[in-house]
C-alpha cells in the first residue's frame, strides 16, 4: 500500500528508545531484586507508581518477584511497543485521518474503562489474561496514535 506520509527517523528512534526501555525496565525488574521486600524500595517499582497502582496479586512475577506494574499496565506498555513498530514498518495501515485514529484509541479505552469500573463494583473478577489484552489494544491504539504523530508529508 503506498503512502504520502514517512515517519520521522530522529523521532522514531526517540521513541523507540524509550518504548524499549520502560519495556525492559518492567521486566527487568525481578531479575536483579532479590526478594519481596527489596522490591517494595526498587527504584522502578517507585518510578512506576505515579501511573501504576502495582498490586502484588494483579502483577506478573518472575521467580515470586512482581513486575514494576501489574498486568493491565503491562499488557499497554508492550501495546504500545508492539504496534509502534509494526505500523511503522507498515505505516500504509495507519490511517491518515486522524479522526480516525483518535476513534480506535477512545473506543479501546473505553473497553478498558468499563472493565476497570466493573471489577472497581465487584461486578466480575477480571482474569489476568483478560487484563493483558485490555492493557494490550489500549495500548496497541496508543501506538498507532503515536505513529500518526510521527508522520510527516513526503
Amino acid at each position: 500500500m503506498k503512502t504520502d506520509y514517512q515517519v520521522q527517523s530522529f523521532y522514531f528512534w526517540l521513541v523507540l528508545g524509550v518504548l524499549f526501555s520502560i519495556n525492559v525496565l518492567i521486566w527487568a525488574t525481578p531479575l536483579y531484586v532479590e526478594n519481596i521486600h527489596e522490591w517494595f524500595s526498587s527504584w522502578p517499582k517507585q518510578l512506576f507508581s505515579t501511573i501504576c497502582h502495582q498490586q502484588v496479586d494483579r502483577s506478573y512475577r518472575i521467580q515470586g518477584i512482581p513486575l514494576a506494574v501489574c498486568v493491565r499496565c503491562t499488557g499497554f506498555f508492550a501495546g504500545v511497543l508492539l504496534s509502534f513498530l509494526c505500523f511503522s514498518v507498515f505505516k500504509g495501515f495507519v490511517s491518515s485521518e486522524k479522526s480516525k485514529n483518535i476513534r480506535i484509541f477512545l473506543y479501546t479505552m473505553l473497553v478498558l474503562m468499563m472493565d476497570w469500573v466493573a471489577n472497581l463494583f465487584q461486578l466480575w473478577q477480571t482474569p489476568e489474561h483478560i487484563r493483558m489484552l485490555t492493557g494490550f489494544s489500549w495500548g496497541g491504539a496508543a501506538g498507532i496514535c503515536l505513529v500518526f504523530a510521527l508522520l510527516k508529508k513526503k
